[in-house]
């Protein structure tokens, strides 16, 4: 994990605007940012969570500590007739996933291809395009519940998808999407 302060986050929006957070935290595994999550930094500002920070428009100066979880990998597992599970980190980038299912002639995401942001930004804003919602193609999220540090994986119907919506848009700070 990398702890900056007084830190640049113009790397970290899609356009490329100037901003500084009092703190970034970039973190590369689940159990390191469930340590972030619970120090005394988080604790005593607010957190800030950036993924691929297209839909992100900063303040020049941010009180904040941000969190950007760098989490990778993809794992693919066997599900019921003859079709995949694919189970796929956060901080992937979403238009390259939606490549690599592709490449493997796994079709159901092609219609989001091209979205900027990450795989863990998706279920957030409940990406869609052309017809297909992200939510149609989810099994579960699995979430960091920030009052209590929990790992929680969430069916579907716990997430309260709608359009444009679902609950980890709807609960501001109180969830951090790991996978």
């Amino acid at each position: 994990m990398r702890l900056i302060e007084q830190a640049d986050l113009s790397h970290l929006n899609s356009m490329r605007l100037p901003s500084q957070a009092r703190y970034l935290a970039i973190v590369q595994t689940v159990d390191t940012l469930r340590a972030v999550l619970g120090s005394v930094t988080a604790k005593r500002y607010p957190l800030l969570v950036i993924g691929g920070g297209s839909n992100l428009l900063l303040a020049r100066h941010l009180s904040v500590l941000a969190i950007r979880p760098d989490l990778r990998g993809i794992v693919v597992r066997p599900a019921p007739s003859g079709k995949v599970w694919v189970d796929v980190m956060a901080g992937e980038p979403w238009h390259a996933f939606v490549q690599y299912c592709l490449a493997q002639g796994w079709y159901g995401l092609e219609n989001l291809s091209l979205i900027p942001g990450t795989v863990g930004a998706a279920p957030i804003q409940n990406i869609g395009a052309y017809g297909v919602e992200v939510a149609e193609r989810l099994v579960w999220v699995e979430a960091i519940h920030v009052p209590t540090g929990r790992l929680q994986r969430l069916s579907v119907a716990a997430c309260a998808f709608g359009y444009r919506d679902s609950r980890f848009k709807q609960e501001v700070g109180q969830w951090v999407i790991t996978q």
